[in-house]
């Protein structure tokens, strides 16, 4: 037995005596390493997260917007003109005199006013940044005038979605429909007043086929216009008769009125995490997200515009005033602000009780005239008003003092000027009138 385990051993034993030596082509050559000397590196501590997210920066331009407490800010109205797009025939839309059509539109407008003052909590909301959830943005929408006009350029457009395909495409061929009605049915129109055409959001219902249920807004912080397609078709399919869809949509698209940017395009408010499209409650999103979501600081947005901080959305405020004006048939009156650079192309009526203040640039076509009755007021506050460009317009009209058994009685038009404000380039400057007693 032990003569059989030293022969089994004996092969390791005599491998241990000569080990085999390896032939160069059977190494890998190697490289020498390099050896850079350098300075020791300076290790400091892991500093721990913080348990608060940091302060907002002192200079934001929101902050100081942001509509709390609710209970002493003011509630502020947009003053909505709709214009109702109709096809040659006068058909495939709403129609002037209809009770339903008529309730339906209204019931669009009290939707807007409920999503603006039952907020939702947004889904990408920071909190702590910089103030607690608000439940009201304190932004309300007012419904002004209706009107019905017959496009029978439209029938083109109505196809839209069906060989465009381009989303883009649509886009461009929508915003430009809206720009020649806008031009159209407001700048150059002459049945509209001063209140309608340049204290207001004008607003496009258009419809088209496979397109129902969407919008476009002019631009942030523009009073010019919006529009929505599809409202007529949601009226006339919808079995549920409340505008859940149109109405988001132009609350949507009235925050961009507002100011309000996309949530997914950029991050406008850093109370809010920038989403993909489609992913949140808020307002500002995209089908198939969207909701009643606004941040505090989107609040400030809205409220920054309508301080007259940017844009012109400002001008479109209705203005509390205990009497104020709704139609020029009625005696009482409204204020209306001109804060940017404006144009008329008509003549300007300030009726009994009405108050025009210009603290912009109010420019007055060829030939037209600012008339100030008794008992309306106009008021150049630091701005100004005159012709467009070197052209000339009429002037100014105020009732001119009358006789009377018992003396002079003075003229009852207002009109004061204010932080060097000025008027120039009329033809007659300031004239005397006697206005009808009708």
């Amino acid at each position: 037995m032990k003569k059989l385990i030293l022969i089994l051993l004996l092969p390791f034993w005599a491998y241990a005596q000569n080990p085999p030596v390896l032939r160069a082509e059977q190494l890998t050559p190697l490289n020498p390493p390099t050896i850079i000397l350098q300075p020791p590196l300076e290790i400091k501590p892991i500093e721990a997260a913080p348990a608060t997210l940091p302060a907002l920066p002192e200079k934001s331009p929101y902050e100081a917007y942001i509509p709390s407490p609710a209970g002493i800010w003011p509630l502020k109205y947009i003053r909505l003109v709709i214009h109702v797009i109709q096809d040659g025939s006068g058909r495939q839309n709403f129609v002037a005199g209809n009770p339903y059509h008529r309730k339906y539109i209204t019931d669009i407008i009290s939707f807007v006013n409920w999503s603006l003052s039952d907020i939702q909590t947004p889904n990408s909301f920071i909190p702590g940044y910089p103030h607690k959830f608000l439940k009201d943005s304190r932004v309300r929408v007012q419904l002004d005038t209706v009107f019905y006009h017959s496009e029978p350029k439209l029938s083109d457009y109505r196809k839209l979605g069906t060989y465009a395909g381009d989303s883009s495409q649509d886009n461009g061929r929508v915003y430009d429909l809206t720009e020649q009605c806008y031009l159209k049915y407001v700048l150059n129109n002459p049945v509209l007043s001063l209140r309608e055409r340049d204290s207001s959001i004008n607003v496009f219902l258009f419809e088209a086929y496979k397109m129902s249920g969407r919008g476009m807004a002019e631009g942030l912080n523009s009073k010019r216009w919006l529009n929505v397609v599809g409202a007529y078709y949601f009226f006339q399919n919808d079995s549920t008769g409340v505008p859940w869809n149109i109405g988001g949509v132009m609350t949507h698209e009235i925050g961009h009125n507002l100011g309000l940017a996309h949530v997914f395009d950029q991050q406008q408010c850093i109370d809010l995490q920038l989403s993909p499209k489609g992913k949140t409650n808020n307002t500002m999103d995209a089908w198939p997200g969207g909701g009643r979501g606004l941040s505090p600081l989107q609040m400030g947005v809205m409220q920054y515009g309508l301080e007259g901080k940017t844009g012109d959305i400002a001008e479109a405020m209705v203005i509390p005033k205990k009497e104020w004006w709704i139609s020029e048939k009625d005696s009482t009156g409204e204020e209306m602000l001109i804060i940017g650079t404006r144009t008329s192309y008509t003549d300007i009526n300030i009726r009994p009780g009405a108050t025009l203040t210009v603290s912009g640039h109010l420019q007055m076509a060829p030939g037209r005239t600012i008339r100030i009755y008794p008992r309306g007021q106009l008021i150049i506050e630091g701005g100004e008003i005159s012709g467009i460009g070197e052209a000339g317009w009429n002037g100014i009209e105020l009732e001119k003092n009358r006789r009377g058994l018992f003396g002079t009685r003075k003229s009852r038009s207002i009109f004061h000027v204010y932080h060097e404000g000025y008027f120039h380039g009329s033809d007659h400057g300031i004239m005397k009138v006697e206005f009808s007693r009708k």
